[in-house]
């Protein structure tokens, strides 16, 4: 079909033209299978033939930097995406980017939606390293402006800390951690600007307060991961803050190998080629345990900064995050919170079979974000559960959850939570069905496997471990703890990067 057919169309406005090649590109995709692949692709040519004899009549008209030029270019990005063909996608954005910038000038506003557009692509291409620049492209762009949406500039900020956590799995290894550390500094500054913006006794602080002390928790996670992974993350961790918040707070016997130690706890460099730093722990103990305290400070800030509101649900609820910090770092003092909060909630008018229903349901702790009703944290401990399939149909009544593993390496430590569509990454995942018991303190026994995918000594090996390691909420029961016995859980992590 000639579909530049006549200088009429030629010289026609630019948007009916470019709607007569988008009909003629659907009528061929509705003949698709009539039409072998080459006919497909000569197809194709024709069409981007046509978009580029357009660009170079604007151009001939106009200049090479009109505005109206952004249209074409547009359709042949279409185009392109649906063949899959990427790296011309690229080319043509970047001419996008260089238009759009001499007509809108550098750090327009205007710019983000084709910088988001330009993202897309550059995920779709695994070019990892060139999506972190852009979100700090998009970053500067809001932060530069005369009078700047500081909304619009945190959530641009939280994008970009949460792109850096995914690319713990992404990358892997040193540079998985150096990532880690980039999302780190972004939640240090997040926090700061927040306060600097709502005032440090404001409640819209109270978002920001627990993104960062839930990413102390993270810190800790990969700080305690097995081998050289664990390993980077100390490293870099002692080249930014020093080894002396390594170092425990504690007396008593540690772990040195298979050496007892008495005394305040040391840090202990090894000899070797990286000049490793082994922080030495007491038992029960893990390293960085002063990380949480820094995150249970924050919790009990926003405890403080909700008991100035006359809502007792909301203060139940504080008492309840206050309380899983509280017990990743072995303090009994935990479980009080809890039974505090219990009170407050049926003090709050809240169903007692609602409250029951909530701590009876198995929770990995800290929560990944912070709720201050019960049905919103409710809702959160159910989301993803409606895709579990039971291992046999004889399980109906048994108690079922999912966890997510952030990487083989941090297989105890949940997923970041993907909230932005624009960077969540969709990984191939292993899984393993497992029945468990929780202890009255949260802690995971008499690990069974029904069933793995891939069926493998390794794969169940792995799950078996790993959810031992998982800290979980003690079921509480009118005001008291309990064992939960046969907890189904469908444990998935993705697999190595090839």
């Amino acid at each position: 079909m000639d579909i530049t057919h006549g200088a009429d169309v030629k010289n026609a406005n630019p948007l009916i033209f470019s709607l007569i090649l988008v009909f003629s590109y659907i009528q061929s995709l509705s003949a698709a299978e009539e039409v072998s692949p080459f006919e497909r692709l000569s197809q194709l040519n024709e069409q981007l033939d046509a978009y580029r004899g357009q660009i170079a009549d604007l151009e001939s008209e106009y200049d090479a930097y009109h505005p109206s030029i952004q249209e074409p270019l547009s359709s042949m990005v279409s185009l392109l995406i649906e063949f899959e063909d990427y790296e011309r996608v690229a080319d043509l954005q970047n001419r996008q980017l260089q238009l759009a910038r001499t007509n809108l000038g550098l750090l327009d506003l205007g710019l983000i939606p084709l910088l988001e557009d330009i993202i897309s692509n550059q995920m779709r291409m695994g070019d990892w390293s060139q999506v972190s620049d852009t979100l700090e492209h998009i970053r500067y762009i809001h932060a530069s402006q005369s009078n700047p949406d500081v909304e619009q500039q945190l959530m641009a900020m939280d994008r970009q800390a949460h792109w850096y956590m995914n690319r713990v799995y992404l990358d892997g290894g040193r540079d998985g951690v150096r990532g880690f550390f980039y999302g780190r500094a972004i939640y240090r500054r997040m926090e700061e600007l927040a306060e600097e913006t709502y005032g440090e006794d404001s409640l819209e602080m109270i978002p920001w307060l627990y993104k960062r002390a839930y990413n102390y928790f993270q810190l800790v996670e990969l700080l305690n991961a097995r081998g050289r992974f664990g390993d980077d993350a100390i490293d870099r961790l002692v080249s930014e803050d020093g080894a002396s918040r390594l170092q425990s707070s504690r007396r008593g016997s540690i772990n040195l190998g298979n050496s007892p130690y008495w005394g305040p706890s040391p840090i202990v460099t090894v000899p070797s080629s990286r000049g490793s730093i082994v922080p030495i722990t007491e038992p029960g103990e893990r390293i960085g345990e002063r990380y949480l305290r820094d995150g249970l400070i924050l919790v009990t800030r926003i405890e403080e900064l909700i008991a100035t509101q006359d809502d007792v649900e909301a203060s139940a609820m504080a008492l309840i995050y206050h309380g899983d910090f509280q017990l990743l770092m072995s303090s009994g003092l935990g479980y009080r919170s809890y039974r505090k909060a219990r009170e407050q909630l049926l003090e709050a008018g809240i169903a007692e079979e609602k409250i029951e229903s909530f701590f009876n349901t198995p929770t990995a702790i800290p929560a990944q974000k912070y709720f201050t009703t019960l049905q919103d944290a409710i809702d959160y401990q159910q989301r993803g559960l409606n895709d579990f399939e039971k291992p046999d149909s004889n399980a109906d009544d048994e108690q079922s959850i999912v966890f997510t593993a952030w990487s083989e390496d941090l297989g105890s430590s949940p997923r970041p939570p993907q909230d932005f569509p624009l960077v969540n990454t969709v990984l191939d995942l292993a899984y393993v069905d497992l029945e468990v018991n929780i202890s009255r303190t949260g802690n995971v026994s008499s690990v069974d496997v029904i069933s793995a995918m891939p069926d493998e000594r390794g794969v169940r090996r792995q799950a078996t471990r790993a959810i031992r390691e998982i800290s979980f909420r003690p079921a509480i029961i009118e005001g008291a703890t309990k064992r939960l016995r046969d907890v189904r859980i469908r444990y998935l992590y993705p697999q190595e990067q090839e």
